[in-house]
């Protein structure tokens, strides 16, 4: 259950820092592996999948409430650069982060 615990924080708390699955097994004590399998078991998905769906949810977040540039908030909650963090949050919400900012912002003002 510690190992569980551990692991949220990193999920929910290291998201945007530019982790590895061999970072994070080494501070669970574990091998890369026995992480995989602990990830699968629990959450379903890999733990990339889990680290970029908090992300993006972060960032969608961020989109509606800050008015920071989309490069500054695709950086903050660790993307790379801000054409990945385009690609990555269209496949997952089917629309660009502007559209989506557009969009949804006039549902959250009402």
């Amino acid at each position: 259950m510690d190992r569980l615990l551990k692991l949220d924080y990193f999920i929910n708390h290291k998201f945007m820092d530019p982790l590895t699955n061999k970072n994070i097994a080494d501070e669970l004590h574990i091998g890369e592996r026995q992480l995989s399998r602990l990830v699968l078991a629990h959450y379903g998905t890999t733990l990339h999948t889990l680290f970029l769906r908090k992300r993006l949810s972060v960032a969608a977040m961020l989109l509606l409430e800050s008015t920071d540039t989309i490069e500054s908030i695709a950086l903050a909650v660790g993307f790379k650069g801000k054409m990945n963090f385009y690609r990555e949050f269209k496949k997952a919400y089917q629309m660009t982060p502007t559209q989506y900012r557009k969009e949804a912002g006039k549902f959250s003002r009402t």
